[in-house]
């Protein structure tokens, strides 16, 4: 199938073992998926917002632009009174001077109350550009450097997401988006050839200290 037609199909079949199995012909076992289908649950945007009590952006850049490299991945996350998260993950092919435009036009409509980068790219390729344009806008983005630490990834992304999707404090903001997001978490940690978007959505575990400043 044509790429498009491809994409077209994982949309409209919305199940992603499903579609991993007859278009991808790499099935995957729901029992034995760290991540399971049956953990997941959506919402919409609007009520997405309306429970709101923090909302958190965090960011995976990719700087390379080549189609086969993963897109930087971007994770807004909407945290209600309770803790549950409702996120909107999706990625982007963007440069550093863009991914800066974009960081900007994504503040203005959301209203973060902190923005997570990891800390390495963001050091060397971001923040030299980023300082003269907050000073220039009298704009100072509410950035906080993530380290990855010396854990494995796949290590970061269970002790960060896996309780609380199988406790269901995780909810998929409805958008056509979604069904990516969950193809990666359910062949994680060995089916995927792109993880850039549960990269993004983990790295909100790294901004939970704030949460106690609710009040």
């Amino acid at each position: 199938f044509p790429s498009h037609d491809i994409e077209d199909r994982k949309k409209q079949m919305k199940n992603p073992l499903k579609f991993s199995a007859e278009y991808l012909n790499n099935p995957i076992d729901a029992e034995t998926a760290l991540f399971k289908p049956k953990y997941f649950r959506s919402i919409t945007h609007a009520e997405a917002r309306a429970r709101r009590k923090l909302c958190y952006l965090t960011v995976d850049p990719a700087i390379s632009e080549k189609t086969t490299a993963d897109e930087t991945g971007f994770c807004v996350n909407y945290i209600d009174e309770n803790n549950n998260w409702s996120v909107k993950v999706w990625g982007e092919r963007i440069g550093p001077k863009d991914l800066i435009r974009r960081l900007f036009e994504l503040n203005f409509e959301y209203g973060f109350d902190r923005i997570g980068i990891e800390e390495f790219l963001y050091t060397k390729a971001i923040f030299p550009f980023l300082k003269d344009i907050q000073a220039q806008r009298n704009i100072f983005l509410p950035i906080i450097p993530i380290k990855h630490n010396n854990k494995k990834k796949e290590d970061q992304i269970i002790q960060a997401l896996l309780y609380r999707y199988e406790q269901g404090m995780v909810y998929h903001i409805e958008d056509d988006q979604t069904s990516v997001l969950e193809e990666q978490l359910v062949n994680f940690p060995t089916g995927n050839k792109h993880d850039d978007r549960i990269d993004a959505e983990s790295m909100q575990g790294q901004l939970l200290p704030a949460y106690r400043d609710w009040e």
